[in-house]
């Protein structure tokens, strides 16, 4: 766990700090190789070509959602919630019980 507070508006330029942060404590608590087996997720607000390729770097097997994840998942395309409050302007607010992706579209393969 690594957590810090950050004097920004975006969070693009506070990943790799936070990354080598994080890295640092595994050294110091004697779990340097958790990156080998760990999974890094982050929202799109962390989606960047920099970001992406620094995190290529770390060995960490990594998942971070890219600016049009929307536009590319069916789901959203027939999704009133999303395009009211697209029309709306605001796609902060998600009604209860809408805009989860249902488990049964997604697809599990043993491919590495």
């Amino acid at each position: 766990m690594q957590a810090q507070v950050w004097g920004s508006v975006g969070e693009q330029q506070t990943l790799a700090p936070a990354i080598v942060q994080l890295e640092e404590q595994l050294i110091k608590l004697g779990t340097l190789h958790s990156f080998e087996t760990a999974a890094f997720t982050a929202d799109s607000g962390f989606h960047s070509e920099k970001n992406l390729e620094f995190m290529t770097k770390t060995g960490l097997d990594t998942y971070i959602a890219d600016t049009q994840f929307r536009s590319l998942n069916p789901l959203f395309k027939i999704s009133e919630t999303y395009h009211t409050e697209k029309r709306n302007g605001d796609l902060s607010v998600v009604k209860a019980g809408q805009g989860y992706l249902l488990q049964m579209i997604f697809t599990l393969t043993n491919d590495v």
